[in-house]
């Protein structure tokens, strides 16, 4: 016997309605399309209203978004991978064009929205009439049979003869490359090339964390603001400690990923580097644009209390000693791992020829048989280093070189020290020099730099400027152990019908 619908119990029918609704959710809803192409993803509250503002982009509600939020926080997933899937099957003759700072990065996105809509058994059941275009299968340019298609780059290449319904920038600045001439050059690229390549309609979306008030969304926002002609950006500010007025309705302080950073780990990181902190994870440059150095910031000590572990000497060489020549300045510095302090004795800063300085440092060898001496890899150094070295074949283990990241100028690499700094963690010994030695990095950049750039050849020999993103990383990992282990568990529990506490 047959039972007709109209004599189904309520539940009856809201049962059969959702078999029969849920399957295509994902075509219309993007939450629903992450959720059935990616079931194991472990979802936060953050990565919801992401989701939702995408939908309002998709929709044309908004045509300009900006997502800010801490690095490791699960944005690119959703940003650079799900969401032009889902658009390209909603839109299978739309241009996407993809942008992060490199192309290998870029491209390695491309692949994955790539390997989705061709192979995602999901994907193919809710969008079975888009199809890739055999002819036209790039990784760095695919397109689909059905006219559209996604392209990827990496900021200031060349995307001339191509137009964009959906242009998406996914981390445009790359980490060690935060100077003046690097951010104004991805402004001018952004203003000069993917910004003119948009089609009449077309969306943007800008997905970072901030480095600098002169990173792209700090430009992009500024000519907003100063102009109501400009394009207008929907902001979506995801602090990792909520602070006031936050989206997700966070009492101040609470964490935005707690089960993946929880506020203990936050705070760990915030330690390690305040200014950092401020930009990267609280989406705060500001920290970054005030005095970099503070006088009062500095720890003078007598040499009795300078210590002894992990010493090396870092100089900065110069050529000549008329009064226009710059300083040749060295300094014993130790780092104490445990207390994260830095501490600088023996200073020195004298106008000097290569042969004098040469002398000088053949003694320190000599009065130092343990110590590291430790010089900048560029030119002048390279011959010095070289020099000492084939003189004294025996002291090349403790000869060392440090290389400063590709792009990078003085005023970054010195932000290194001066994170310590703010943290009251660089010790000085209170000789007659120290005062000087203070006044040339309150006064930076200024006439003379040689004192500072001693600094950033230790913190980079120490290997400080690593230690802020290998704790983002740290903390991260041990999430994904703990969420793995979590996973296990529910397995072998639903294996043997047991439950989880």
């Amino acid at each position: 016997m047959q039972r007709s619908l109209w004599s189904a119990s309520p539940e009856m029918v809201a049962r059969a309605v959702i078999q029969m609704v849920v399957p295509v959710l994902g075509r219309v809803s993007f939450r629903h399309f992450v959720l059935q192409t990616m079931p194991s993803y472990d979802m936060a509250a953050h990565h919801w209203l992401i989701m939702e503002a995408l939908q309002l982009l998709e929709m044309g509600v908004i045509d300009r978004l900006v997502v800010n939020m801490p690095p490791r926080h699960g944005k690119s997933e959703i940003v650079s991978v799900r969401f032009p899937a889902w658009y390209l099957g909603r839109h299978p003759d739309h241009d996407v064009i993809h942008v992060s700072y490199g192309s290998d990065l870029s491209n390695d996105f491309s692949r994955r929205v790539r390997a989705l809509v061709r192979d995602d058994l999901t994907f193919r059941s809710l969008f079975p009439r888009v199809e890739l275009d055999p002819e036209r299968a790039r990784v760095n340019d695919w397109r689909l049979m059905n006219g559209g298609g996604f392209r990827s780059v990496g900021t200031g290449g060349g995307i001339s003869g191509h137009g964009a319904d959906l242009l998406i920038i996914d981390d445009p600045h790359k980490e060690g490359e935060i100077t003046s001439m690097m951010l104004s050059q991805v402004y001018e690229w952004y203003t000069s090339g993917a910004r003119t390549r948009l089609m009449p309609g077309a969306k943007i979306v800008i997905c970072m964390t901030r480095w600098d008030l002169r990173d792209l969304v700090g430009q992009v926002l500024r000519v907003a603001n100063s102009n109501p002609n400009a394009d207008q950006w929907a902001i979506l500010n995801l602090a990792a400690e909520a602070t006031e007025d936050d989206p997700l309705g966070r009492a101040p302080g609470e964490a935005l990923w707690p089960a993946w950073f929880p506020l203990e780990s936050l705070k760990k990181i915030r330690a390690l580097d305040e200014a950092n902190y401020l930009a990267l994870f609280q989406q705060d440059p500001r920290a970054f644009n005030v005095e970099m150095f503070p006088e009062d910031k500095w720890r003078r000590v007598a040499h009795a209390e300078v210590p002894c572990e992990r010493a090396a000497w870092c100089f900065d060489l110069a050529l000549g000693e008329d009064e226009t020549s710059d300083y040749t300045a060295w300094a014993r510095v130790t780092y104490d791992r445990a207390s994260g302090e830095l501490a600088f004795s023996r200073l020195f800063r004298e106008r000097l020829t290569w042969p004098e300085a040469k002398r000088k440092i053949k003694e320190l060898l000599v009065l130092h048989p343990n110590d590291d001496f430790v010089f900048p890899r560029q030119t002048y150094e390279l011959m010095a280093v070289q020099e000492l070295r084939y003189e004294h074949p025996e002291l090349v283990g403790r000869i060392k070189q440090v290389s400063f990241p590709a792009g990078s100028d003085k005023r970054s690499r010195a932000q290194v020290l001066a994170a310590r700094l703010a943290a009251e963690k660089v010790l000085i010994e209170d000789t007659e020099l120290a005062g000087y030695w203070i006044e040339e990095h309150r006064d930076f950049p200024g006439d003379f730099d040689d004192c500072v750039d001693v600094g950033s050849v230790a913190t980079h020999h120490f290997g400080l400027q690593n230690e802020f993103h290998a704790a983002i990383v740290d903390e991260e990992a041990k999430a994904r152990r703990k969420a793995a282990q979590k996973a296990a568990q529910a397995e072998v529990l639903e294996r043997i019908g047991g439950h989880a506490h």
